[in-house]
């Protein structure tokens, strides 16, 4: 959704040199995969912790960036990072998730969680937006507010072709 893609093209910004979405919809992998992912993989698909396991190599991946926030997007991350990694949870899809502690012990896996932003953040935020260093505008949309609860609606459907929409009065 939107957090991952902007996250995604954060990593790029920062220089990380492989990066991979996993997405259900198509019109959001399409853009991932437009906004500079190298691989975008839709968790349907046969054996998609396979391909993310090859494309990330042996050592796996050492930064796991979580925007859904399900048991089983928490569950991938630990399964995709590396030893010694890093897994940033930043979505709320679901408020509890069992992990396999012991396996983060033992490879000393880095958790933490990111919510809100600091003042010069926004700011660094909206400098980049502005300057062309985030690319929004071909998957952001404007509705009517009148149409609120179609919009959220579309937008919790694997299929939609909406990413983000800014609902106006």
């Amino acid at each position: 959704g939107p957090i991952g893609l902007m996250a995604l093209q954060a990593a790029r910004q920062l220089g990380f040199p492989k990066t991979a979405v996993v997405e259900i919809n198509p019109r959001r992998r399409e853009a991932a995969l437009a906004l500079g992912a190298n691989v975008a993989v839709n968790p349907k698909d046969p054996d998609p912790v396979g391909k993310l396991q090859q494309f990330f190599g042996d050592e796996g991946c050492a930064v796991v960036f979580d925007a859904a926030g399900f048991s089983v997007t928490r569950k991938l991350a630990l399964q995709l990072v590396r030893p010694a990694g890093l897994i940033v949870f930043a979505g709320l899809g679901e408020q509890e998730t069992a992990l396999d502690c012991v396996d983060v012990i033992r490879r000393e896996i880095r958790l933490t969680g990111s919510f809100a932003y600091s003042r010069r953040e926004f700011q660094e935020a909206v400098s980049w937006v502005a300057g062309g260093r985030l690319k929004t505008k071909d998957w952001i949309s404007e509705a009517a507010l009148a149409d609120g609860q179609k919009i959220f609606e579309d937008l919790v459907s694997p299929d939609s072709l909406r990413i983000k929409v800014v609902l106006r009065p």
